[in-house]
């Protein structure tokens, strides 16, 4: 399953990385989303269950942060600016979702878990019918499944 991550990666960044320099205007606005996305997601993650627990309100909370990441981008005053803050949280998030696949730490799964894409989790990230808490199973060290 690791193996399949590294593919997936290295084939969208072969695509995108040909993409972006074919036009670079369009690769920077892409970059400003997705750090806005990313950004959104990092905030999401701070509370178990996730920061806003209504499906409709994670997608506003989500659909406002990569809005907000793409209008940095617009003005040429703030472009700079906000391509170097996005691509710094698109990266960050990167690494960390790296980290992830052969860690098994469960942030990919705890994203899956805040989308409401249940049926996506592996039957151990259960118990009593609800998602095992990822942060206290990580404070605890407890991270292999039980």
């Amino acid at each position: 399953m690791q193996g399949a991550y590294l593919t997936a990666a290295v084939i969208t960044g072969v695509v995108f990385g040909g993409g972006s320099v074919i036009f670079p205007d369009v690769a920077e606005g892409l970059g400003c989303l997705l750090g806005g996305f990313c950004f959104s997601m990092w905030f999401m993650v701070l509370k178990p269950g996730g920061l806003i627990t209504t499906t409709a309100g994670k997608a506003i909370f989500i659909s406002t942060f990569t809005a907000a990441g793409f209008a940095l981008y617009v003005s040429h005053y703030t472009r700079t600016y906000g391509i170097i803050g996005c691509a710094s949280f698109a990266g960050a998030t990167v690494i960390v979702i790296g980290i992830d696949c052969f860690s098994r730490a469960g942030l990919k799964e705890f994203w899956l878990y805040i989308w409401s894409k249940r049926k996506f989790l592996p039957p151990t990230m259960f118990q009593n019918g609800s998602v095992t808490n990822i942060a206290y199973r990580f404070k605890h060290r407890s991270i292999s499944a039980s």
